[in-house]
């Protein structure tokens, strides 16, 4: 894929991710963008590879909130 174009599609999805953070937890925008970019989930987001990119918004919420309670199971897109 066209780097220019993983970009944008890295960068849409971690917006909408954060933003249910947000919604989901009564988060700062500050300190949603915070947590999602120290997790697991954003780590694989980064890399085109890992096809994490190819799961919408709401599965890596709660992918996210997985990681968070220590259950972070990847689905075997991902792996």
């Amino acid at each position: 894929m066209n780097p220019g174009t993983f970009e944008i599609i890295k960068r849409g999805l971690s917006i909408e991710v954060v933003g249910n953070l947000i919604d989901r937890y009564g988060w700062s925008e500050d300190h949603a963008i915070d947590e999602f970019m120290r997790s697991k989930v954003y780590e694989g987001l980064q890399n085109e590879e890992t096809k994490v990119w190819h799961l919408s918004p709401a599965h890596l919420t709660e992918l996210f909130a997985d990681e968070i309670e220590g259950n972070l199971v990847w689905p075997e897109v991902v792996r």
